[in-house]
């Protein structure tokens, strides 16, 4: 699909994260181009290391108006995509100094954050990340469980090891002490 519009400069940029490795930058533009103008889109990729070449989870989008980027974040934050939960928000950048201003600079006069914003989508996406992190974790668990409930009910015990159990016969017929082959008992 073509990106339309007019330049990045003049569009609201959208940060798309928790993206599951098998999303493209074609699907990205199709899904959101529903809710306006995809001006642009930066996927981004690992350039170094074992991941080189793989994508790492986020993009941006930049949508031509406030008001289709809004749209977007308000049909797309937390829906499933692949199997997770997207995030979908205004991104931010740097300033140059370590502080982040918002893409959308006309909402402030001063150029300075808002840090409780920050803070709170900040600890919302950490949120998000950890809840996706428990429920795989809990899964596994449940797994782990399973797997040992049975190998404890194989043994009767978690410490005991397990024996083979006896034949019935062998306990009301005893088996003769072994005999050297002359007969000898020595």
């Amino acid at each position: 699909l073509p990106l339309r519009g007019g330049g990045a400069e003049d569009s609201v940029k959208l940060y798309v994260g928790n993206l599951h490795y098998t999303v493209t930058e074609g699907d990205i533009i199709k899904i959101f181009s529903k809710f306006g103008s995809v001006v642009d889109c930066n996927f981004l990729w690992h350039q170094s290391g074992p991941y080189r070449g793989k994508p790492r989870g986020f993009c941006f989008v930049h949508m031509e108006s406030q008001c289709e980027a809004q749209k977007a974040i308000d049909a797309l934050h937390d829906r499933s995509l692949r199997g997770r939960k997207i995030a979908v928000d205004f991104a931010h950048r740097r300033n140059g100094v370590g502080e982040t201003e918002e893409s959308t600079a006309g909402q402030r006069t001063s150029g300075i954050p808002n840090e409780e914003e920050s803070i709170d989508r900040t600890v919302k996406v950490l949120r998000m990340t950890l809840g996706a992190f428990e429920r795989r974790s809990s899964a596994g668990s449940v797994r782990q469980a399973r797997v040992e409930q049975g190998s404890e009910e194989a043994s009767g015990s978690p410490m005991a090891t397990p024996k083979p159990p006896a034949s019935a016969d062998s306990a009301t017929h005893p088996r003769p002490a072994p005999t050297h082959a002359d007969g000898d008992d020595r």
